[in-house]
């Protein structure tokens, strides 16, 4: 089965430990998102500079011996070199893409763009940059989806990675996903999705609706169960293609029979809620207002983990699950005992959140909340595999 990616880009190359950590045409994506930081940083501080100059007690002196002229020199001659410098950098993204493509994509290369993409990816899409992670599926031999001897099985199960993370997040760092396990344990067949966890949640859910389309229409088999999985973000990923498509416009729409989220902010996160709210207060005086532009170096992804996801018309109720499949939510406290209310979050996602506040519709038997673990741990911990377990054999 051969897949395009969703959007322009490089399609994902074997993993290898071997090669450079980087291509070329990365590298010189890379200096000219360090130029760019570098011209934001200076007007920063050109910006809290100036502020300081225009207090009432430094103006004048600033005014008299010609600190306020010479500074704007310095910062100006800064800009041009920094504007030069990026000028020369910018050749169309197809000239990059042309040098060394063929060089090995490392589990740590990978792992840092991952990262780049989850901070910084809507830029970078946007920009068209080689470091922006195309939307891919992996192929049959990825080394996270274990193996059927016999070929592609008439069940399904896709997985989709979290926030800067990757498909390769699946596999522990010895190699063994408890998902692939309990995949080739009922007969599943298993494939990961990769994609820029930065750009919007709506986004990344239309792509993701077109991708599992494509996987659904050319799978050789006919298919008798399709399961959907997601991570953290990647649980909302998938509720937003599930909202946005059809039952009677998709193929897999109607072939889907269970949703599973392990670890999703369905109703937010409360780091990017403060985060927001740190951005209005650092705008509400003249001396701490260079410094919001700081707190707005996140992506669009991150700022849509604000709330989780609600209705277009009111972000205080939630989008409620897909009622035409089976839904299943984990949910996960690093707290060792005690009673649901009195849980400590994960360490991202409060066990409020993760299991929808309440009002998500689900039954118990639905629900579960595994304690002494952490969000990542929830990836290759063994009580999550257990559940997965009981649920994938749940008669529906």
């Amino acid at each position: 089965m051969s897949l395009s990616n969703t959007q322009d880009g490089p399609d994902p190359k074997p993993r290898t430990e071997s090669g450079p950590a980087i291509t070329a045409a990365e590298l010189k994506a890379t200096a000219l998102l360090a130029s760019q930081a570098t011209g934001g940083i200076t007007r920063l501080v050109q910006s809290i500079h100036q502020t300081v100059l225009e207090l009432p007690v430094l103006s004048g002196l600033a005014e008299a011996s010609g600190v306020t002229a010479a500074t704007s020199i310095i910062y100006e001659s800064i800009h041009r070199l920094n504007d030069h410098l990026a000028g020369q950098l910018a050749s169309p993204a197809s000239e990059w893409r042309e040098i060394d493509e063929h060089t090995a994509h490392t589990r740590q290369r990978l792992a840092t763009l991952a990262i780049l993409n989850g901070i910084i990816g809507d830029r970078l899409a946007e920009e068209q940059s080689p470091l922006a992670l195309p939307m891919s599926i992996s192929p049959a031999d990825h080394p996270c989806e274990g193996s059927h001897p016999a070929g592609p099985q008439n069940k399904l199960l896709i997985q989709v990675h979290g926030l800067c993370l990757s498909d390769q997040n699946w596999c522990d760092e010895n190699g063994h996903s408890h998902a692939a396990a309990v995949a080739d344990e009922l007969g599943y067949s298993i494939r990961s999705v990769r994609y820029n966890s930065g750009r919007p949640i709506n986004t990344n859910g239309a792509l993701l609706s077109q991708l599992i389309e494509q996987c659904v229409a050319e799978w050789p088999v006919p298919l008798d169960q399709l399961v959907l999985m997601g991570h953290s973000m990647g649980g909302l990923v998938i509720r937003s293609a599930c909202d946005q498509t059809d039952r009677e416009d998709a193929l897999w729409r109607r072939s889907v029979n269970r949703l599973i989220c392990l670890g999703s902010p369905h109703a937010g996160v409360p780091l990017e809620k403060a985060g927001e709210g740190l951005q209005l207060l650092l705008g509400t005086n003249r001396w701490s207002a260079p410094f919001k532009r700081l707190g707005a170096v996140r992506s669009a992804g991150i700022t849509d983990l604000r709330h989780g996801l609600t209705d277009d018309d009111d972000s205080r109720h939630l989008q409620p699950l897909p009622k035409d499949m089976a839904c299943y939510i984990l949910a996960a406290t690093r707290s060792e005992s005690g009673p649901l209310k009195s849980a400590r979050s994960d360490g991202l996602v409060t066990v409020s959140s993760g299991l929808g506040n309440g009002s998500l519709d689900i039954p118990e038997a639905r629900q579960h909340l595994v304690y002494d673990c952490g969000h990542l741990q929830i990836l290759h911990h063994s009580e999550v595999r257990d559940t997965l377990l009981k649920w994938l054999t749940e008669t529906l």
